[in-house]
């Protein structure tokens, strides 16, 4: 878009309306904060457009339920800052979330957790308790009203909405709906597979050999595209999860043997035999799965994580792969991604995986595996220098991707805290690829002068970070990470409030005083406050 304002009008020239729509965006961050109740909007000239086309964000509502509103408030925060997909994982071992007409038990069974998991019967009911769930029976998901909505509401916003459908790995909750009511075989009950999963399932895994497998996707996929259909809206992505099938998966199955992708001269039991008839048998799901996807909504784009990359069909033009491999992974995997010439999306989990931590600290919440995560950092991100991908790949790296997998996440709050303010700093970079440390400062700035008080107009309630102090010559010193925000302080004991002492400049502090400080964000009504600091000379 093309953006000039001078002292009598504004002009937007642009080539869409999404275009339209991130130039009015830009407006609103131009105008200076009100002095004496009038705001100010300088001249200027800017001529703007996003470095990828895929600036997107990943959301689980399978691990711990997000409700529409929570998803919708999600929405307005990444159209709010240009981004424009929603990766949206509907199923995983701990839930499916999605209702589906005409296969009730989905959502019956695969959404409802309960210590009582099987009825009289010894048939499942329910899927057992996960993730810190407490006693009570839990039922949640998003109905197909819900997801009309979501579509609808996403549309007007912008945001494409992807729905991720994990398989063939990840499918716990798919398999005991399945079971329970015997309506699609999805998996070989002669199969003397031994096999876990990286979380601790040990029959998380559809079938790749059994047709009903394919059947159940198309039918589902089908009254997905209904969905869509009828809000008007094109469905163009599905993603197929793909991720962290558990070694040893199908290699005791009968019905993977009796195949046409198994060579008969394999001994499952022989390494390079195992290794060959995995390979073979996710080849065979990936064209399987792929042309399933084809066969309902021709021409449509089919996502991976990049677990499944080295399985596709070399003549597939229409897959993307999302690589989550961690800043010291193995890179290899990236770089032959891009030597089979096919599509990336980078979704590094050193540096966009948002149920990571924010720093290390007793009370910061997340689950640390790959990363210590904060705003600076991803700010700093180089998504095309992170694996080293060289130059004549970049054409094949359609965007970033930040993700929220939700086993430590249940509440919107908690989806907030962990969400912002990281996904401005994902925005920026989505937007504009080639970080300049030398530009922190001035979005540091706008973060607390700005953008704190817009969230808080948008009824998000974001992580506030916590002063850094020190007493030295007898002097109390504090800074915060983002200019703008206030720093209170206490001296008596008391935790600091939104009428505490206002850190200003260096305090005497005499004695052995135990300083207690916090952050607030003064336009606060309900003044949430950072973690408290608490320190004492030395």
């Amino acid at each position: 878009y093309h953006l000039e304002i001078t002292e009598t009008e504004m002009t937007i020239t642009a080539g869409s309306d999404a275009a339209v729509f991130y130039a009015a965006l830009t407006i609103r961050q131009l105008v200076a904060p009100a002095i004496a109740g009038k705001y100010q909007l300088n001249c200027c000239v800017i001529d703007d457009e996003p470095d990828f086309q895929h600036r997107g964000f990943f959301l689980d509502v399978a691990r711990h339920f997000q409700t529409v509103d929570a998803i919708k408030s999600l929405l307005r925060l990444m159209a709010s800052y240009k981004l424009n997909r929603l990766q949206l994982g509907i199923s995983n071992d701990e839930g499916w979330r999605l209702e589906i007409p005409g296969i009730p038990e989905l959502t019956d069974i695969g959404a409802r957790r309960s210590f009582h998991a099987v009825d009289a019967h010894g048939k499942p009911r329910a899927l057992y308790p996960a993730w810190g769930d407490g006693h009570g029976e839990d039922h949640q998901f998003l109905t197909m009203a819900d997801f009309e909505s979501l579509l609808a509401y996403a549309a007007v916003l912008g945001i494409q909405i992807i729905v991720e459908l994990n398989l063939p790995g990840h499918a716990n909750a798919l398999i005991r709906a399945m079971t329970a009511s015997g309506r699609y075989s999805i998996v070989d009950a002669l199969d003397q597979s031994r096999h876990q999963s990286a979380q601790g399932y040990r029959n998380n895994v559809v079938n790749p050999c059994l047709p009903d497998v394919y059947r159940l996707a198309e039918q589902i996929l089908i009254q997905i595209k209904q969905a869509y259909d009828a809000v008007g809206v094109a469905l163009t992505h599905v993603h197929f999860g793909g991720d962290e099938t558990p070694q040893g998966a199908w290699l005791g199955s009968p019905a993977c043997e009796q195949s046409n992708a198994w060579d008969p001269a394999w001994q499952s039991g022989n390494g390079l035999d195992a290794v060959s008839a995995t390979a073979a048998l996710m080849r065979l799901h990936f064209d399987q799965i792929t042309a399933v996807a084809d066969k309902v909504v021709p021409g449509i784009l089919t996502g991976f994580w990049h677990e499944m990359s080295p399985f596709a069909n070399p003549n597939n033009t229409t897959a993307f792969f999302n690589g989550w491999v961690t800043e010291t992974g193995d890179t290899q995997i990236i770089h032959d991604i891009l030597a089979r010439n096919q599509t990336l999306v980078v979704s590094n989990a050193s540096f966009l995986y948002f149920d990571m931590p924010y720093g290390l600290h007793v009370e910061e919440p997340g689950l640390p595996w790959a990363a210590y995560i904060d705003t600076e950092l991803i700010y700093d991100f180089d998504p095309l220098a992170c694996w080293e991908i060289p130059p004549d790949s970049f054409n094949k790296v359609l965007g970033l991707q930040a993700q929220l997998w939700t086993e430590t996440i249940d509440s919107s709050d908690q989806l907030a805290y962990h969400v912002a303010p990281r996904i401005l700093a994902l925005a920026e970079r989505a937007w504009n690829k080639k970080p300049d440390s030398q530009t922190w400062p001035d979005f540091a700035a706008a973060l607390g002068a700005r953008e704190f008080e817009f969230l808080q107009d948008l009824g998000i309630k974001p992580r506030i970070p916590p002063p850094g102090a020190i007493i030295k010559e007898g002097k109390l010193h504090a800074n915060v990470i983002f200019p703008g925000l206030s720093i209170r302080y206490t001296t008596d004991g008391s935790n600091p409030t939104g009428t505490s002492n206002l850190y200003l400049i260096p305090v005497e502090v005499t004695g052995s005083i135990e300083v207690k400080l916090a952050t607030f964000v003064d336009t606060d009504p309900h003044q949430r406050a950072s973690r408290i600091v608490v320190i004492k000379p030395a």
